[in-house]
C-alpha cells in the first residue's frame, strides 16, 4: 500500500537537521531504479522511480521511493529538491514504498535530504 504525502515548500525546509546528498534521478518511465549499496544504507532508500503520471490531474509528476525494513523510523522526513529551488517532502512512519507528486519546470532529483542520517 502506498500512502501520498504532501508538499512543494521552500528550499532548505529539510536544511535544519540531516544530510543532504547529491543525486541525479531523471524523469524516466517509470522503471524502478535501484539506489547505490551506501547510499541506501545511509538513507534507507533502496530504489526509487521518477515518471511522469499519464493522467495528471493537477500533479505533473510522481516520485516514488521504497525504504528499507527498519530504515523508517518514527516519522523520518526525506526532502527532495529539483533544482529550481523546491522541494518536496515525504514523511514516513514505516517502511515499504511511499510517493509525492509535484509540478515543476525542472523536475529531476538534483538533492535528497535525510533527517536522521
Amino acid at each position: 500500500m502506498k500512502f501520498p504525502v504532501i508538499l512543494a515548500l521552500t528550499f532548505g525546509q529539510l536544511s535544519g537537521a540531516g544530510s543532504w546528498y547529491k543525486v541525479d534521478w531523471r524523469v524516466g518511465d517509470g522503471t524502478w531504479e535501484k539506489t547505490s549499496e551506501g547510499f541506501a544504507k545511509t538513507t534507507g532508500i533502496d530504489r526509487y522511480r521518477l515518471y511522469e503520471q499519464s493522467f495528471p490531474n493537477f500533479w505533473t509528476y510522481r516520485l516514488e521511493v521504497n525504504l528499507v525494513a527498519g530504515a523508517s523510523g518514527w516519522g523520518r522526513t526525506y526532502g527532495f529538491d529539483d533544482g529550481t529551488g523546491d522541494e518536496y517532502l515525504i514523511t514516513a512512519f514505516r517502511d515499504g514504498e511511499h510517493y509525492t507528486r509535484y509540478n515543476s519546470r525542472r523536475p529531476n532529483i538534483r538533492w535528497v535530504g535525510d533527517s536522521e542520517s
